[in-house]
This record gives C-alpha cells, sequence and structure tokens, in this order.
C-alpha cells in the first residue's frame, strides 16, 4: 500500500514539472517571438526615415590642431581660432568728416601716379601736375581758389613761392632752406575709398599740415596712360 503511494506520489511530482517545464517554454518562445517582431518593426520604421543632410560635415571631420599661419609650437586653442580668423574681411579706420580709408582697391601704378600728383600739389608745382588734355582749366580754377581763401580759412598770407634748389646744388635762395619739408605747403596726405566709372576714378584726397587740412576730389582718367581729368575742392579747415 506505501509503495503504491510512493509510486502515484512520484508520479505526481513528475506530472507537475513536467507541466510547468512545457509552460516556461512556450513562454520563451512568445518572448523570443515579440522580441524578434520588435526588432523587425523598429528596422522597418529606420529605413523609411529620411534623414537631413548633416550640418557642416566638413568642418567635423577637419583638424583644426594645426595652421599654417601659426608656429608649430603654438597650441591653437577654439578661442585663438576665433579671433585670427585668416579669412576674415579687413577692417579699416573711417573718420566721419572724409570717409571710409578702404583705399585696397587702387592698382600699385595707378597709386605710383597719385603719390607724384600729390607730392607736386604739396610743393605747389602746379606745372608739373599732369593734366588731360582740355582741362587744364581745372587746375586754373583750383590754383585760383586755395590762393584766394587762404588768408581767411588758415589765418596766414599764401607762401610766396621760391625758386627750387637744383639738385647737387649748395645755393639756398635768402630767407629759405635747403630742406624741401620748409617749402612744402602740406605735410602729407591720405586716400579715400576710390570709385570707379567706366575709365575714370574718382579718388577723395586730403591733405594735412600743421595749420589745417584741404579736402579735394581727384578725377583721374585711367585710359591709356594716367592724367587728372578734373580737381575739386570739397573742405578748407
Amino acid at each position: 500500500m506505501r509503495q503504491n503511494l510512493l509510486i502515484k506520489s512520484i508520479c505526481a511530482v513528475f506530472c507537475i514539472l513536467l507541466f510547468f517545464s512545457c509552460s516556461n517554454s512556450q513562454s520563451l518562445e512568445a518572448a523570443n517571438l515579440t522580441e524578434e517582431t520588435l526588432k523587425n518593426a523598429a528596422a522597418q520604421k529606420d529605413s523609411e526615415l529620411l534623414w537631413t543632410r548633416e550640418l557642416e560635415s566638413v568642418r567635423l571631420t577637419r583638424d583644426y590642431s594645426k595652421n599654417v599661419a601659426a608656429a608649430k609650437n603654438f597650441k591653437l586653442s577654439p578661442g585663438a581660432i576665433s579671433v585670427a580668423n585668416t579669412n576674415a574681411d579687413s577692417v579699416y579706420p573711417c573718420l566721419p568728416d572724409f570717409g571710409s580709408l578702404d583705399n585696397s582697391s587702387l592698382s600699385t601704378e595707378l597709386t605710383a601716379f597719385l603719390e607724384s600728383f600729390c607730392n607736386e600739389i604739396a610743393l605747389w608745382n602746379l606745372n608739373a601736375v599732369k593734366m588731360e588734355q582740355d582741362s587744364e582749366f581745372s587746375l586754373v580754377l583750383f590754383k585760383y581758389d586755395v590762393e584766394g581763401n587762404w588768408l581767411s580759412v588758415y589765418g596766414r598770407p599764401f607762401p610766396v613761392a621760391k625758386p627750387a634748389v637744383a639738385e647737387n646744388s649748395s645755393e639756398v635762395p635768402d630767407g629759405g632752406s635747403a630742406s624741401e619739408e620748409k617749402k612744402r605747403l602740406f605735410s602729407d596726405w591720405l586716400y579715400g575709398m576710390p570709385f570707379f566709372d567706366g575709365d575714370s576714378v574718382l579718388v577723395p584726397i586730403r591733405f594735412t599740415s600743421s595749420f589745417g587740412t584741404l579736402d579735394v576730389s581727384v578725377y583721374v582718367c585711367t585710359g591709356s596712360a594716367f592724367a587728372v581729368r578734373q580737381i575739386e575742392i570739397q573742405k578748407m579747415q
């Protein structure tokens, strides 16, 4: 009797274990099936998405730790690079009563011509100014206006021109000096931003001295040869 009861108990336990084992297997298979279904669904959704273009992809792949414009032993940082931006536009000063001093568009040849022109004006050697044909009257008016307004603007008589000293000559005019600077009406000059129009260019020029300034607009012909087309006084002060 006991033996039969023991056998029945063992069989009952075995059946219970078998039942739970089958249940766990089915649950595991169901879980795996659900997981695979979610992976497939996620992969399908990802393939159907339209992604936008990557922003600044070049900047993300570029090595900014080196720069050919900086010394090799100089340690670069984001702050240093932002300050020393070699691609930034140049900054030029601007005078409130004159304008921008950006004359970077002037060619080397035109600058050389303007330097020669300004030097002759500073020495008041107007006969040496190269004027365009039939434009000499503009130079005559310029001379008349400057000399006529000199006293009222600068508070001193217009200086009397002295004969120039010949090169390699030791002769000095009476009361004069061999120094060219003492014979100059203006000690320096600067150019404003030029304006190009066809075969001519307008260049604002300011002549400076210890007693005041003279602002003029000079129209230069840029054809086969440089020549001054017109000179206009803008301000004497």
